[in-house]
């Protein structure tokens, strides 16, 4: 398609009046805002509520018939003012489908509801104590010896619709009543929670407890982790659960930083560096503390009888019962822990001790960590608890690199008196003696590319905000892109001076290197901070790496502008010597510009009291999101893009060359429902991809089309006004394949994620423009358009 036939299609010719006016509305204002149509309804009692129709206000505030849409299709991310969060599924036993009143709706209530049929209250509240028992002064005692345990308390669970886990931390234990000063240990940590059935789908995640030493704690002890248990009961009510944990298992560790240096080397720069010591658990580590609820084993007969992927256990004494015999017998998450043949929350990964910051002095520094080891059962015998160590330096300008170390302290029987010494780390954690980073300036250079064009000109610029404009700018005569770089590189251990002789990082007694899924690594990648470049230079500490170094040392360097710049990220090799204070200008290449446009499906524009159809703005949201393809290894960010219609109904995203899913959600007040959800490839060797003047364009020939779709009504009784819902499309894009296969939106799999912070599964199933939420009417409602 020409860039002719793509400003026919989607900018029509303008009559001499129109173009008038357009030009008369520049001199007042830099955007054209399109006239609002005629409003049939502001509440449901302007409509037919005999006949089941209700005001939906999102399609230009229309009456339209509430018919309900299936179960399967519903899907709510519910987040009540009271801290409560909660998943529903359509599917789920709370969820009632209320037919009988006006309008027809799908009923969600915080307390259990009637008794026939029954509906559970989607409320749990937990109320929880945390206690510390020492094993062997209870031993000597005869009886229990307990202790209130002082901690911050978090809680998290995993995500039923692949929204972010839900998590609190922070709180602290035991609480200080609003009267006193002093915490009072009689008075339980209560907290909302919801509750599933475990008919639901995915309602048997785990809830997970991490505690966590506060500021004022008398008695550091690590971190420790647990499964919480709740009665496995139909109905919503209170938990009184109280978390055990030994002070036997806590224990010391301790060992040294060093920073290897040789003769000749300066000496200057190895006092003061800043640095920080993270201890996370290892492969295998559990505990019988931390076992998979319900607590009572389950019999069975064959393993078809057991929740999978469970197996039937047939002991050498006793009934057999559901359970595991190696860590493929347990769900995601957990490990099995052999000496009961139970599932147990697996640990690896995990902190193991709150970060640690150092400041060396003459190249060395002490750590001196207090770590949990899970030992309950175990009390009384030696443990080996694998564990990796990740020592990050603090400060750029020592231009040293991030490194993790693979480790296994063994600890001893506990000692009891007490008096347990400190368990060495096993090695030395080192770091290379490397020399200063210096500051090296990058440039960044671009050239405007022409967006779109309509009657009134070219828009050719250097990012998509200039399309807010009714009349194009002034071409620039240059770009300076804005981007977040990102350098690594690659850290080697050291070689022998001659073959055959121990290395000086083998001579230092260091610790191994850690790389997840490699045995016995000679080299890892660190990354550094990313830096935000938004003037027409920024600049990097880099170090030229050891001293005797003869060769620059190598970075790649990720360039990655934000969503609306028309450059595409890229990555880049560049080498940094000692006299390096500037890179050669990077001139970075296009994005795809994905264009198109927007319009409303039959029916959507009411009819004017003449028998005319009424004008009908269009103002969407396009939601563009990169699905992974297996073929893929470092792609580059932004993985999400969204941009808004302008003209009228037209659009344009630029996005890194990929695979794609793509739609276009009404803005809040305007017609329509979701456009159909589609997968566009835009790799460069895609034939959709029409490149101009150097400039790849992507011209989509069918518009997104706003359909009327399915207007769906949830009644949420006794849940705040404060209340936010986050509706999401569970279903409507079931049928989705790309090369052959199935293209699972729910998955965390399918679609990037820039960081830990984003929900697993793709965004692009949110119903809402932007971050927006719905809340209740009045009438406890929530309305919304989902696709067919």
């Amino acid at each position: 398609m020409s860039a002719s036939d793509r400003s026919a299609r989607s900018a029509p010719p303008l009559s001499t009046a129109t173009l008038g006016a357009l030009v008369g509305a520049v001199l007042g204002c830099s955007t054209l805002a399109p006239e609002q149509p005629e409003v049939e309804c502001s509440s449901d009692e302007d409509c037919d509520v005999g006949a089941g129709e209700v005001c939906a206000i999102d399609q230009g505030n229309v009456c339209l018939v509430a018919t309900l849409p299936p179960r399967s299709i519903l899907g709510l991310d519910v987040r009540e003012a009271s801290g409560l969060r909660v998943d529903v599924r359509g599917t789920d036993a709370a969820v009632e489908r209320v037919t009988t009143r006006t309008p027809s709706r799908y009923r969600i209530s915080i307390r259990n509801r009637g008794s026939d049929p029954f509906f559970p209250g989607v409320k749990d509240v937990l109320s929880l104590g945390f206690r510390e028992i020492s094993y062997y002064s209870s031993n000597a005692a005869m009886e229990t010896v307990w202790e209130t345990l002082y901690t911050k308390v978090s809680l998290s669970q995993e995500s039923r619709i692949g929204q972010t886990p839900h998590s609190i931390s922070g709180d602290e234990y035991p609480l200080i009543p609003a009267d006193a000063e002093e915490p009072d240990p009689e008075l339980p940590y209560v907290v909302p929670w919801p509750h599933y059935t475990a008919a639901d789908v995915d309602g048997d995640r785990p809830l997970l407890l991490e505690l966590r030493p506060t500021e004022s704690t008398p008695n550091d002890f690590g971190v420790i982790r647990r499964i919480l248990r709740r009665d496995q009961i139909p109905e919503a009510t209170e938990h009184t659960i109280t978390v055990d944990t030994t002070r036997e298992c806590v224990r010391d560790l301790s060992g040294e930083i060093t920073i290897l240096h040789k003769a000749g080397e300066p000496l200057e720069n190895l006092n003061a560096i800043p640095l920080a010591v993270s201890l996370r658990y290892g492969a295998g580590v559990t505990s019988p503390a931390t076992i998979q609820p319900p607590p009572a084993k389950i019999a069975c007969a064959t393993d078809q009888n057991c929740p999978q992927p469970n197996r039937c256990i047939d002991p050498e004494e006793g009934a057999k019962f559901c359970g595991c015999d190696d860590d493929a017998d347990c769900p995601s998450g957990q490990i099995c822990y052999t000496p009961q043949n139970r599932c147990a929350l697996d640990l690896e990964g995990s902190d193991a001790y709150r970060r640690a910051d150092l400041m060396t002095t003459d190249g060395t520094a002490n750590l001196l960590a207090t770590v949990y080891t899970h030992c309950e059962g175990e009390v009384e015998e030696a443990r080996e608890v694998p564990m990796t160590a990740s020592l990050e330096p603090l400060a750029a300008e020592n231009g040293l690199p991030r490194l993790t170390f693979d480790l296994t302290p063994s600890f001893t029987a506990a000692d009891p008196g007490g008096d347990s010494p400190p368990t060495p780390l096993g090695g030395k954690l080192c770091l290379p003696h490397w020399r200063p980073a210096g500051a090296v300036s990058v440039t960044l250079a671009g050239s405007p590319a022409n967006l779109y064009s309509n009657e009134l000109g070219s828009f050719t610029c250097c990012g998509t905000e200039c399309l807010s404009d009714v009349t194009p700018s002034s071409k620039p005569s240059a770009c300076t892109p804005q981007a977040t770089l990102t350098p690594s590189g690659i850290f080697s251990l050291p070689e022998p001076a001659m073959e055959g002789e121990p290395t000086q990082w083998e001579n230092a007694g260091c610790l191994p290197l850690y790389v997840p899924g490699e045995e016995s690594p000679t080299k890892t990648r660190f990354t550094r901070n990313g830096v935000a470049c938004t003037a027409e230079s920024c600049e990097l500490l880099l170090s030229p790496g050891p001293y005797d170094l003869v060769d620059p040392f190598p970075y790649d360097l990720r360039i990655e502008p934000p969503v609306g710049s028309i450059f595409r990220s890229v990555a880049i090799g560049t080498e940094i010597a000692a006299d390096t204070v500037e890179l050669p200008t990077i001139t970075l290449p296009y994005r795809v510009l994905l264009r198109g446009e927007v319009v409303l499906g039959d029916g959507i524009c009411k009819p004017s009291e003449d028998g005319t159809e009424s004008e009908c703005a269009v103002s969407a949201q396009i939601m563009v999101e990169r699905i992974r393809l297996a073929d893929e290894t470092d792609a580059l960010g932004p993985f999400f893009y969204s941009a808004s219609t302008f003209a009228g109904g037209d659009f344009v995203v630029p996005v890194n060359p990929g695979v794609y899913l793509v739609t276009a959600l009404p803005q809040v007040g305007s017609q329509g429902g979701p456009a159909a959800i589609k997968i566009v490839d835009l790799r460069d060797e895609s034939d959709l991809i029409d490149v101009r003047n150097g400039v790849p364009y992507a011209d989509l020939a069918a518009p997104l089309v706003l359909e009327q779709g399915q207007l769906v009504t949830v009644e949420l009784d006794a849940f705040s006004s404060n209340t936010t819902v986050i509706p999401l499309d569970m279903a409507s894009w079931s049928g989705l394949t790309f090369g052959g296969m199935a293209i699972d939106l729910s998955a965390a799999s399918t679609c990037y994620r820039a960081s830990s912070n984003e929900p697993p599964a793709c965004q692009i199933r949110r119903l809402r423009p932007g971050s927006t939420t719905l809340r209740p009417s009045q009438e406890e409602f929530v309305k919304f358009i989902t696709r067919n």
